[in-house]
């Protein structure tokens, strides 16, 4: 049966090329430099010939969609299609558009709906889309570029989205196990909607910001809001860290981090943000509740951003207050929880968004994650949207930990946006692995000093 299964997957493989080398014949009647571009099914590709394929010179481009491949190459010069795959679709690039463009949404809305009569859509799936648009109708859209749209031109390869079959993850045996209180987590989420906004500039976010001060403090960490100024407004976000004995003063330490505002419509008046982000949050939060039983409680530094949703400017105000006090050099790590609770299709699903530079220390977590196996895993290396940019950009360890179906979510920034629109396992299990990956790597630390 499975050689049965092989032969009709070569088959169809042969039939999908020599359509598409038919198609190259007819593209290249009067047209000397045409482009062709596929997109592929690698579910079934092995990870070795997944790099094989990646190194063909017959490739123009290439951007990894989890299990999709879209690639770009001219006409007449095909490259060699690893037997496993199956081509989705193959098409000439319309030379009268511009190059093809990658955009990344947060959202089921973004920029492109405007002009959807002008573009001419090649790739869609979930946060991604890839389109071509006339020049001006391009330079119209990417006016329109923040946090929640980004795009990337396609003559670059890109690692959008990995699937977790070509990450490599180690294997580990988590020495001691967390517990995690998910009535909690609802419970600060609940409170936090109920300030009905938390815009930046807003009352409600100020007083969300308070309550987080002393919930922190009844947990013994030293708490407070740390002031900057945002267009000569003064803003502030949550800063909580137990003193560190006197002997430790000058090592590093790891931060743990979401933004507590929150965006809407209307955000003066409502804005409730349950999963964005009061979720992240509360887990950076809950976090803090299980970590400040342990000895190395000092060594976890907990913010909450102001401004993220206006363009990170609370996470760029605090890295530039840690650059002026050399503090960025102390920092070990830095994860970032933002929309943590957001999941409409089983198996539970989780974008990490880092560098590859930062793989070691990502992989503290992934392991935890692939140790209890409930998360469906995806990496990206394309950064962008959250307050991790800004401590990456100053050359810190960092990474995105975030659901990663956003952009099928119809509460993204609005009023409907409730804590009953959110998957209670998910959050359990997001702020378990942040917790669990801080224990396991500081565990390691005390035992390597005694």
């Amino acid at each position: 049966m499975r050689r049965l299964s092989l032969l009709l997957a070569l088959v169809a493989l042969v039939l999908n090329l020599a359509s598409a080398f038919a198609a190259d014949e007819i593209g290249n009647l009067g047209v000397k430099t045409a482009l062709r571009h596929m997109a592929l099914d690698i579910s079934q590709v092995e990870t070795a010939d997944l790099s094989k394929f990646k190194e063909d010179k017959n490739m123009s481009y290439w951007c990894e969609l989890d299990n999709d491949f879209f690639i770009s190459y001219e006409s007449g010069k095909m490259p060699r299609i690893p037997a496993q795959a199956i081509v989705k679709k193959s098409a000439l690039i319309d030379n009268k558009m511009s190059e093809p463009m990658l955009a990344i949404k947060r959202g089921m809305d973004s920029p492109l709906d405007e002009f959807a009569e002008d573009i001419k859509v090649i790739y869609e799936s979930g946060a991604h889309v890839i389109f071509q648009a006339p020049p001006s109708v391009l330079n119209q859209i990417a006016k329109k570029e923040s946090n929640h749209f980004k795009l990337e031109s396609l003559r670059q390869n890109i690692r959008a989205a990995v699937n977790e079959r070509h990450i490599y993850i180690p294997e580990i045996k988590s020495a001691e196990t967390v517990s995690v209180d998910l009535n909690r987590i609802k419970s600060y989420i609940k409170t936090f909607e109920n300030y009905k906004t938390r815009y930046s500039y807003s009352q409600g976010y100020l007083d969300a910001a308070n309550f987080a001060v002393e919930e922190f403090k009844k947990l013994g960490f030293e708490a407070k809001l740390v002031e900057y100024l945002d267009g000569g407004k003064k803003q502030y976000n949550v800063v909580a860290q137990k003193k560190s004995p006197a002997a430790e003063k000058n090592e590093g330490f790891y931060v743990v981090g979401g933004h507590l505002d929150a965006m809407s419509p209307n955000p003066s008046i409502e804005a409730p943000g349950a999963d964005d982000n009061a979720s992240g949050s509360a887990g950076a939060m809950e976090v803090a509740n299980i970590i400040s039983k342990y000895p190395f409680a000092h060594k976890v530094r907990f913010v909450l951003f102001a401004g993220e949703e206006l363009g990170l400017r609370g996470s760029k105000a605090y890295v530039s207050q840690l650059k002026a006090s050399g503090e960025i050099t102390k920092v070990l790590g830095m994860v970032n929880l933002d929309m943590i609770g957001f999941d409409k299709t089983a198996p539970i699903s989780s974008l990490w968004q880092t560098r590859q530079t930062y793989d070691s220390f990502v992989s503290n977590f992934l392991a935890v994650a692939k140790e209890s196996g409930k998360l469906k895993i995806t990496m990206s290396y394309n950064v962008w949207g959250s307050d991790h940019v800004s401590f990456i950009n100053a050359g810190a360890p960092a990474f995105l930990f975030i659901e990663d179906e956003y952009g099928a979510n119809p509460h993204y920034h609005k009023t409907t946006d409730h804590l009953e629109n959110l998957n209670p396992e998910m959050l359990h299990e997001f702020v378990r692995v942040v917790a669990q990956g801080l224990v396991n790597i500081l565990s390691a630390g005390a035992e390597a000093k005694k």
